[in-house]
């Protein structure tokens, strides 16, 4: 069966989001009124830790704006090998760092987008972000959370600022900086477009970015993240008839193959998340539907018109 090869499964736990982001790809927010009820996403987290994937990850919206989310943790940890989570970091206190560690919390992604406030908070729609942000990330230091780092989104307001918003990331204890560039995707590619960098400018970033990898070598970690790249090989293996290296649930129980290059495969309402990953998956391939977002996605600028 596909779906016991699955290595990886994020989940959106809820699309509600406390931030109104300029380059939010699934323009997160609003009420939730269409995300999963209690009963429905812990049977999805049961349904997840069965095929005991190495790692889930638990994404938005923010998903400590989700009432349930301890109750979806100890689900998962009963046969994930590693839970994770993306978060802004506005609702983590000492309090809540310490719950996330009981519950089973490895890893956690913080975004952290420019090294001074007026570029976090311009980006992120609002006056303190930043320095929650920080907050957060001392909090889950001080709790133990495996592995804490910092996501960055390269753009006009950041990309000129590489050398401070590392010296950053050193004072706070960061030992990852994750970068990917700005997607004209959702909110990002109706409201946020003004900001995304130039050939040019993106490869002065780029520059940067590599020369003070080697520099803080053994100390910070950086990882450049490519989701055209990322998308296109997903595609390909199931193009090739091999298993899923992921799947990713969306609030509303829709299971697709991708996050930025999603082919839907059904809903987790009508149906298992077995029949969807395999005869849904084979069904939607024997479609011809990979082969078309291969002959569409090419670069960046791409990624808003493959969705299917």
């Amino acid at each position: 069966m596909m779906l016991r090869r699955v290595k990886n499964v994020s989940i959106d736990v809820t699309s509600r989001c406390n931030l109104c982001c300029a380059h939010c790809y699934n323009s997160s927010g609003g009420a939730g009124a269409g995300d999963m009820s209690k009963d429905e996403i812990l049977q999805v987290a049961g349904q997840v830790a069965d095929i005991r994937p190495d790692g889930v990850c638990l994404c938005g919206g923010e998903p400590l704006l989700c009432p349930d989310i301890y109750d979806i943790m100890d689900a998962l940890s009963k046969g994930a090998e590693s839970i994770s989570m993306v978060s802004n970091g506005l609702l983590i206190t000492d309090r809540v760092a310490a719950e996330l560690k009981v519950h089973g919390l490895r890893t956690i992604q913080i975004s952290l987008d420019g090294a001074y406030a007026w570029q976090h908070d311009s980006l992120r729609g609002l006056a303190g972000a930043f320095d929650a942000a920080k907050r957060a990330i001392v909090s889950l230091i001080k709790a133990g959370i495996e592995q804490v780092f910092v996501s960055m989104i390269p753009n006009k307001l950041n990309y000129n600022t590489l050398d401070e918003y590392f010296a950053l990331c050193y004072s706070l204890g960061i030992t990852m900086i994750k970068c990917m560039p700005f997607m004209p995707m959702g909110r990002g590619g109706a409201v946020g477009r003004s900001l995304i960098l130039s050939g040019a400018e993106m490869l002065r970033f780029q520059l940067r970015l590599f020369a003070l990898k080697e520099q803080y070598e053994g100390v910070i970690n950086v990882e450049w993240d490519d989701p055209v790249l990322t998308a296109r090989y997903l595609c390909e293996r199931i193009q090739q008839g091999k298993p899923p290296l992921m799947l990713c649930i969306n609030a509303d129980g829709d299971v697709c193959t991708d996050v930025y290059a999603p082919v839907r495969l059904g809903s987790l309402r009508h149906s298992s998340l077995e029949t969807l990953c395999d005869e849904a998956l084979a069904a939607v391939r024997d479609q011809g539907r990979f082969t078309e977002i291969l002959d569409k996605l090419h670069e960046i600028n791409d990624l808003g018109g493959v969705i299917t």
